[in-house]
This record gives structure tokens, C-alpha cells and sequence, in this order.
């Protein structure tokens, strides 16, 4: 029996962690969350952190796994690398990890190899006035990131220069490594962001599924919601952007796995790559896919991670509209009820809440702070816009008290 190391069991992780246990595995989870789902579904649980690469690699060697997987977690993917370069399981390289999970690092690949990208400077924790005068210089709206957080965390727009100081030291609390990167705004051409979905086998492009991930603008307007079916951008667009990542990833010597990547698409249709995650796309990104090309990236990952062999054949049809939506609240309190009306109701086919009545919620401002999940099928890409665009106003009727 093989030996799989998982590394997080939270609730959007269970499914891989089932999935593991399908395909016959003795599945060993590591978290240091010590009320993680998981572990309800994992053969063995280990308390530790998912980013002390020293320890996860002590741990991998006593049990003798024969594959790491850092399943939809930003954080955790340079210690799966890490392990795996150290063991000599299938793994991507290590510094290449590392390189396109720290957005400073990342942009710094970026410009240094040609690429388009926003001007940006990075900032330690005890250089706001340096990051004050950089701001300033850009002479329009800025985004403040910390370096190393995922989910959107600590990530906001910078409007003036009264908000800087809050922003700042609201980014750096979330950075591990108390730095952050300051950018200028690129002007979108829609709402909406462009986000393929990947999967690398043998250092080539197996498999991409471009989405469109929607926004919240009245609450987090960076935090991703969820993702729909079929892109609404154009054939060119999404070509340039292939090509964009098929170079940054020959560059990087990447040869295996899934990636999560956002494009922001401009007034005259440039594609900028935001970011390329090492991983799979959160928010049941894998389990939509799989709804709309028959391609289970859950199984192909873990299939990867221990040198199997990985089948993928997509049979996407043309009548295919399908969103996922992140529930969520735009303001603070307690959950009192949640409710769908009927005609969404007939539509769902698929759902997941992390909170029941009773329990704390807070204003949408990153991943963390979802409600629940909720994917859905529609008839036609008017129907689904039209309700994903409207769907608090007239589908969704979530009750928060203060």
C-alpha cells in the first residue's frame, strides 16, 4: 500500500483526502489545526505545521511516504517541494515553488525575464515612509499585498494616502515573513477576472480550462467568489495568456501538477498575469472542473504526486454553463438563518457550509471568511450571469445580525 502525505485537512481539503483513501492509499495528514476535518478521513494525523518544511520532512522520512501532496494550499506548496526534492519523489523544483508562491519574488521573475507587469516595490514591515514615498510616486490607485499569504488575505486597495498607514500595517499581519508589495492598479476591462486552471504532466500543458471569476465589488472586491463556465473573453486573449504561461513555466523548469493562474485583462485587452499558483484552485475549483470536462484533477494530482500514471481526457460540450459561488456576508455578526429561493434551488446541485445559525461571521474580505458553497447549472450564459450578478438581491436570503 502506498504511503501519501496530505498536507492541510481543512473542510475544502476532505474531498482529496477521501479521494486518497478510494484509490487505496494509507493517507497521513499534517495540520496544525487540531479541529481540521481531515483527520476524520485521514489513515494517521500528525499535528504540525504544513509550512515547517524541517519537521514535514522529518516526518516524511519516518513514515516512508512514497508521495507529498500540498492539495489547494499556497503556504504548503514549497514544503511539498521541499520534501519532495529532499526524497526524491515527483516534485517540481524547489526554488521555482518558492519562486511563483512569493508575489515579490514572482514579479521580480517577471520583469527580469521580459514579461508585462505592474511596477511594484517590496517593503519589509519597518519601512512604511519608503513605502509611503513608492506609493505616492505611482500617482494613482495602488494594491498592497502581503508577500506570502494566500486566499487574499491582508490584500486591499490603496485609494489615498490617509488609508496608507492602516493598510500597511493591515497587510503585514498576515505576512509570515512581516513584508508586503505595493502595485500600481491596473484598469480592468471588466468585473471579472480571467482564471485558467492547468495541469502539467511531463513539463508540458495536459490540460487548461479557462473560467471567469467573479467579484464581490460592495464588500472584497479582490476576493475571488467563485468561477463560471464558459470564458467570456475572447480567443485571443485566452491564446496570449496560454502562451504567456507555457514561457514562465519552461523558464521555471515546472513538470508536473495542477496550477491555479489569474489574468487580469485590460481596457485594450492585455492579458496580465497576476499569479500562478503551484496547486489546485480552491473554492471546489477541482470538483467544478470535473462537472464541466469530466477531467478530475483531484485524481490526476494525487496520481501524479506518487509517479502514476495520469489519464486525461476532456469532453467538454458546448451546452455547458455552470458557476460555483462562495456565500458570504458583507457585514459582521451572527449567522441567523440562510435560505435559497425556489428557482435557485432547482439549480444547485452541489453544496457546502462551514457555518450554521448561531455562529460568527465577518465581513468578505478573504477566502477564511466564506459562509459556505454552492455550484450550480444553468440553461443558458445570459441566465447565469444575470443571476450570479443578482444573486444576494433576489436568490440568496442570508440573515446576520450584529
Amino acid at each position: 500500500m502506498k504511503r501519501l502525505l496530505m498536507l492541510g485537512g481543512s473542510a475544502a481539503q476532505v474531498n482529496a483526502i477521501k479521494h486518497a483513501k478510494k484509490l487505496g492509499l494509507h493517507v497521513i495528514l499534517c495540520d496544525y489545526l487540531t479541529d481540521n476535518p481531515g483527520q476524520h478521513f485521514a489513515d494517521e494525523y500528525i499535528p504540525a505545521s504544513t509550512t515547517d518544511e524541517k519537521a514535514i520532512l522529518q516526518i516524511a522520512e519516518k513514515k516512508k511516504i512514497d508521495g507529498i501532496v500540498a492539495y489547494a494550499s499556497d503556504p504548503a506548496a514549497p514544503t511539498a517541494a521541499f520534501v519532495g526534492n529532499k526524497l526524491g519523489l515527483p516534485s517540481n523544483p524547489y526554488e521555482s515553488v518558492v519562486t511563483l508562491c512569493r508575489k515579490d519574488l514572482f514579479r521580480d521573475f517577471l520583469r527580469k525575464n521580459g514579461f508585462q507587469t505592474p511596477r511594484m516595490a517590496s517593503f519589509p514591515f519597518n519601512a512604511q515612509e519608503e513605502a509611503f514615498d513608492f506609493f505616492n510616486s505611482l500617482k494613482s490607485e495602488a494594491i498592497i499585498k502581503p508577500v506570502d499569504s494566500s486566499g487574499s488575505k491582508g490584500i486591499s486597495i490603496i485609494k489615498d494616502t490617509e488609508s496608507f498607514y492602516i493598510k500597511f500595517e493591515h497587510a503585514t499581519t498576515f505576512s509570515r515573513c512581516k513584508k508586503i508589495i505595493i502595485e500600481e492598479l491596473i484598469e480592468s476591462k471588466c468585473d471579472k477576472v480571467l482564471e485558467p486552471e492547468c495541469f502539467l504532466r511531463d513539463g508540458n500543458l495536459a490540460f487548461s480550462c479557462y473560467l471567469n471569476s467573479h467579484r464581490d465589488h460592495s464588500c472584497g472586491p479582490l476576493v475571488p467568489t467563485g468561477p463560471s463556465f464558459p470564458s467570456i473573453f475572447s480567443k485571443e486573449i485566452i491564446d496570449a495568456s496560454s502562451q504567456t504561461i507555457i514561457s514562465i513555466l519552461k523558464l521555471l523548469k515546472m513538470n508536473m501538477g495542477a496550477l491555479n493562474i489569474e489574468f487580469i485583462v485590460d481596457k485594450r485587452d492585455n492579458p496580465w498575469l497576476i499569479e500562478i499558483g503551484p496547486r489546485n484552485g480552491g473554492n471546489l475549483l477541482p470538483e467544478l472542473i470535473l462537472s464541466i470536462t469530466g477531467v478530475d484533477m483531484i485524481d490526476v494530482t494525487i496520481k501524479s504526486a506518487l509517479g502514476m500514471n495520469c489519464i486525461i481526457n476532456s469532453n467538454t460540450t458546448n451546452n455547458t454553463f455552470i458557476a460555483t459561488h462562495v456565500i458570504h456576508s458583507r457585514k459582521a455578526g451572527f449567522l441567523k438563518g440562510l435560505s435559497f429561493s425556489h428557482w435557485l434551488e432547482e439549480r444547485i446541485f452541489y453544496r457546502l457550509f462551514y457555518k450554521k445559525p448561531g455562529d460568527p461571521v465577518e465581513r468578505f474580505e478573504g477566502a477564511n471568511q466564506a459562509i459556505g458553497i454552492i455550484m450550480m447549472r444553468f440553461s443558458s450564459e445570459d441566465e447565469m450571469h444575470e443571476t450570479l450578478d443578482t444573486i444576494y438581491e433576489r436568490h440568496i436570503n442570508l440573515g446576520v445580525e450584529n
